[in-house]
């Protein structure tokens, strides 16, 4: 059996104790091969004690647990030191420089998966790295608009890439704009775990829908961080211009990131912005319970705006349970969308075109049939492995 490197970005740990989008898609990767035992794997991931409880399950996984430090004090005193180029004996190491000494100290991997660490890829000469190499690029991290000094030393880094694995047709073609004669890249639609969102327990649906007051209101839905780029402010302006005979509700899932729960300027400007109105906001949400607010749902609105998507796994959540949704064109999300979906464009009238995309949903009583089955994780995760040829 081929021993294969899992090497995570070091954000968050895996199992994905913590939530995290890419640390739950490396989860359904390690789970996948417990069940198949394709590969002989060793996961470089953050340490976490929680997840050491959680790792003690899986007998076909070695985990390397990386315990770092991060504060913003030791940064500022690294950057000093690097103005004054006076060599720092005394810091932290990095996820990646620990990630990079393992790797060198362990040389005998047949193949490597970098699970979106760009950064390692860029600043390691990971040349020195034995066994095929390859990357999974979640994010719009690679593309045309990038400073040219970067674009060259990409070009030269990825060269030692065998594939580049892609969420979406969007990241594969901007990917190919720099790299497209340097190595070959492949999309793989991203997934869910189908049969986890489909396990609704009724006291918690309930606890949701008293919590959200949703009887006998029409619930509009976001779920994501609560940024600019996001598009939420725009979605609060959207909703405002929906007639009250509509008996509408906006539920707005989420916090700055991850637990997150600080106000910012912009949050600030986003409850500004709905006084008076029938909008309620949850704060961040463990991941463990938000399929329930989904299930409240009737229409789920992505209002994504000022920045480009790389997927859609929200959508594929909310679609799992039977919810209507309302998004844009931004990124790789028309890919995710089925055809009874509503796309919006995002130009000079957006704000008035989301509005009656929404209402046009609201219309719809009758939601289409839409097979989810092919975002199951484990076709996922068959079709990365299959990659690592």
């Amino acid at each position: 059996m081929e021993k294969l490197l899992i090497v995570t970005p070091g954000t968050l740990p895996v199992p994905a104790v913590k939530g995290g989008a890419i640390e739950t898609f490396i989860q359904f990767l390690i789970d996948y091969n417990e069940k198949q035992q394709m590969f002989d794997i060793t996961l470089v991931t953050k340490f976490d004690k929680e997840c050491i409880k959680q790792q003690k399950k899986y007998k076909n996984c070695k985990f390397v647990n990386i315990k770092y430090e991060r504060n913003l004090l030791g940064k500022i005193f690294n950057v000093i030191l690097s103005k004054l180029k006076i060599r720092n004996f005394l810091h932290h190491k990095s996820y990646n420089e620990l990630v990079d000494k393992y790797i060198i100290a362990n040389n005998y991997f047949n193949k490597i998966l970098f699970e979106n660490n760009f950064k390692l890829i860029c600043d390691f000469d990971i040349n020195k790295y034995k066994g095929k190499k390859y990357y999974h690029i979640h994010y719009n991290d690679i593309n045309s608009e990038m400073d040219l000094e970067l674009q060259k030393k990409i070009k030269y880094q990825f060269a030692q890439i065998e594939k580049i694995i892609t969420v979406s047709d969007f990241i594969k073609v901007k990917c190919d704009e720099i790299l497209a004669n340097i190595t070959k890249t492949i999309p793989i639609k991203i997934s869910i775990d189908i049969k986890n969102f489909l396990h609704i327990d009724s006291a918690c649906l309930n606890e949701i829908k008293s919590k959200i007051n949703s009887d006998n209101q029409r619930i509009i839905m976001y779920a994501g961080r609560l940024v600019k780029e996001k598009g939420v402010l725009e979605l609060i302006k959207a909703f405002k211009k929906i007639p009250a005979s509509y008996n509408a509700k906006l539920v707005i899932v989420g916090g700055v990131t991850y637990s997150d729960n600080r106000v910012t300027e912009y949050i600030k400007e986003l409850y500004e912005e709905s006084k008076g109105y029938n909008i309620y906001f949850t704060g961040y949400v463990n991941y463990k319970m938000i399929k329930y607010y989904y299930a409240n749902a009737e229409i789920f609105c992505l209002p994504t705006l000022y920045v480009e998507e790389a997927a859609g796994t929200v959508l594929l959540e909310a679609r799992t349970l039977g919810v209507k949704i309302v998004s844009t064109d931004s990124g790789g999300i028309p890919e995710y969308l089925g055809k009874n979906d509503i796309k919006v464009i995002r130009d000079n009238d957006f704000i008035d075109n989301l509005s009656l995309a929404l209402i046009n949903s609201l219309n719809i009583h009758k939601v289409e049939e839409y097979s989810i089955e092919y975002y199951n994780c484990d076709r996922f995760s068959n079709q990365v492995f299959n990659c690592l040829e």
